[in-house]
């Protein structure tokens, strides 16, 4: 199986906050033969982590993270026009 994993620091790199985002494909190291496939973004107090379920389709966790990208885009827009 090809693995994927990436860690992102948010943040400037002398930033003392610990924002990140984490994309990770590949076996899982708690359940043997097993692969994971998530994408989580975190910030100092909260976390969350959108996790392709044994009932969705790899088409079906990609359509989620497209739909994710395109509304913070939407957002990251939106707050640019309005700051």
């Amino acid at each position: 199986m090809v693995t994927y994993s990436k860690r992102k620091w948010l943040n400037h790199n002398d930033s003392p906050l610990t924002s990140s985002v984490v994309a990770y494909h590949g076996i899982s190291q708690w359940t043997e033969d097993k692969d994971i496939t998530f994408f989580e973004v975190s910030d100092c107090i909260n976390k969350i982590r959108l996790h392709k379920t044994n009932i969705d389709s790899m088409s079906d966790f990609i359509k989620k993270l497209r739909i994710l990208s395109t509304e913070a885009n939407k957002f990251a827009n939106w707050l640019e026009n309005n700051q």
